[in-house]
């Protein structure tokens, strides 16, 4: 579908909607545009397309064609789409487990997906999230939704002590601590352009959950090319869950 077909679909009648190609992703059949009382509503249904969001007004082939330049630039700054929520009865419950609060830690949720959403931020621009999907039948989804496609690492807190975790949760558990950053590489590996996000740093400490003992042994390898100070902790259970001898013994690490 070319852009101008795209733009032409965009004059429907009230309450209709037409699907067709995403015009910035390219996407086969993903993208719809639909035409309300509220205005015109349009989203590309494709997990890695950030085209989405809602126009109360005639959209332009410039319009369109600044969506899929932003679609395109890897660090462009990410738009919240208007079914993000700031707050939500789901996502506070599913913090408060953790012990986190959905303010302090400036976190979305996805209503449309029931997930908690993390930012990832740059130079404290918004440039990407990732959600965690807290609904019912997790097996019919996938548990992790990466919105965007930059490999830019989740990070939270403030402090010289960089700690290497699987996921944004434990990220924020850690970011909570004293002079410690929680940095979730948002998975078990080590992406290349993390090594420069992880240079100001001191000191790091990889902290990833029980089960990938080995990935955390490969990682503190590869990082200690490059940084002298970089540890590996051994767990005994994932460190979003606070277990007392694990929190202990990252605090002697850190100290």
């Amino acid at each position: 579908m070319s852009l101008q077909t795209t733009l032409d679909q965009l004059t429907l009648s009230m309450d209709t909607s037409h699907r067709g190609d995403c015009p910035a992703c390219g996407g086969r059949n993903t993208f719809t545009v639909t035409r309300g009382i509220g205005g015109i509503l349009y989203n590309c249904y494709k997990n890695t397309c950030r085209l989405s969001g809602k126009s109360d007004r005639p959209i332009t082939i410039a319009d369109l064609s600044n969506m899929k330049e932003n679609t395109k630039r890897k660090d462009a700054v990410f738009f919240e789409p208007d079914h993000w929520t700031r707050t939500h009865s789901s996502m506070t419950t599913w913090l408060k487990q953790y012990d986190l609060n959905a303010k302090r830690v400036d976190t979305r949720y996805d209503v449309k997906e029931d997930r908690v959403v993390f930012l990832v931020k740059k130079e404290r621009k918004i440039v990407d999230a990732t959600g965690r999907f807290v609904g019912r039948n997790v097996q019919y989804t996938t548990k992790w939704k990466r919105y965007g496609e930059t490999q830019v690492p989740y990070v939270y807190g403030e402090g010289t002590i960089a700690v290497v975790v699987e996921d944004c949760i434990s990220a924020a558990v850690v970011g909570e601590m004293e002079n410690l950053v929680g940095f979730a590489l948002l998975g078990t590996n080590l992406l290349a352009p993390y090594i420069d996000y992880l240079k100001p740093y001191t000191k790091i400490i990889v902290a990833l959950d029980p089960d990938a003992k080995r990935k955390t042994l490969q990682i503190t390898s590869t990082l200690r090319t490059t940084f002298p100070d970089v540890f590996a902790l051994n767990l005994h259970d994932d460190i979003k869950y606070r277990t007392p001898s694990d929190m202990a013994h990252l605090e002697r690490f850190a100290g």
